[in-house]
């Protein structure tokens, strides 16, 4: 909307994609049509998350503020054959590990999203997280002949007997004590997946496949937040 190549303001009336950009020393700052607004989120989080510089959402009623971690150096590198879904947002294809620990921390009990999904393209098993705050749980899914078990993660030595809900975006998860997770644990878990390596084996693992129709993949018609049972 301004500089050089700048549309005519007749243009720019008919033009949702028109964007105001600010450049400077240390500092981006791009505005964006409300009809845009949820894929520039999205976009301009995960361009961050590549390039290893902070994000500031100006319009958030919370003031989102993420930078990039300073206690390791994340994997930027694309793994092909896996989908990233998070709640009310668009859908990232093959995501760096970098991208899926951003991801981690963009969900938020309050305001959202409040879910992820991890998706292997190929075979159809998924991981997927609830919560968010440093509050979450997990859970991890495995297809084989037509048939699939799922599982809750938890953390070894811890209760296993008492019940909670895990807060999410105008939502619950129910689960186990010790099926509480950290950002951290959630990472280990998803980068496992991401890798293609089996289930970490630090954690205990609760078989839930009963609940579901054994042998019936799930509804691939069905929106990706109600893969949740």
């Amino acid at each position: 909307m301004n500089g050089h190549d700048a549309c005519e303001p007749a243009q720019d009336e008919d033009n949702p994609k028109s964007t105001g950009y600010m450049i400077g020393k240390s500092v981006i700052y791009a505005d964006f049509r409300w009809s845009e607004a949820e894929a520039a989120y999205a976009t301009v989080r995960a361009l961050a998350v590549k390039h290893s510089v902070g994000f500031f959402n100006v319009s958030a009623s919370d003031g989102e503020i993420w930078f990039p971690s300073t206690e390791h150096t994340a994997d930027k590198t694309a793994i092909s054959g896996l989908t990233l879904t998070l709640e009310g947002q668009q859908a990232f294809t093959t995501p760096s590990i970098a991208l899926i620990e951003a991801a981690v921390d963009w969900l938020r009990p309050a305001g959202g999203p409040g879910f992820l999904l991890l998706e292997n393209d190929a075979s159809e098993d998924y991981v997927q997280v609830g919560g968010g705050r440093e509050a979450y749980i997990v859970e991890w899914r495995e297809y084989a002949n037509e048939d699939f078990r799922h599982w809750v993660v938890g953390r070894s030595g811890n209760d296993t007997k008492r019940d909670i809900k895990i807060a999410g975006n105008g939502t619950h998860f129910l689960g186990k004590a010790n099926e509480r997770l950290s950002n951290a644990n959630v990472n280990d878990i998803l980068g496992s997946f991401a890798r293609g390596t089996s289930k970490p084996q630090e954690f205990v693992w609760r078989d839930i496949t009963a609940q579901f129709a054994v042998g019936s993949s799930p509804d691939t018609s069905k929106p990706w937040w109600q893969f949740w049972r």
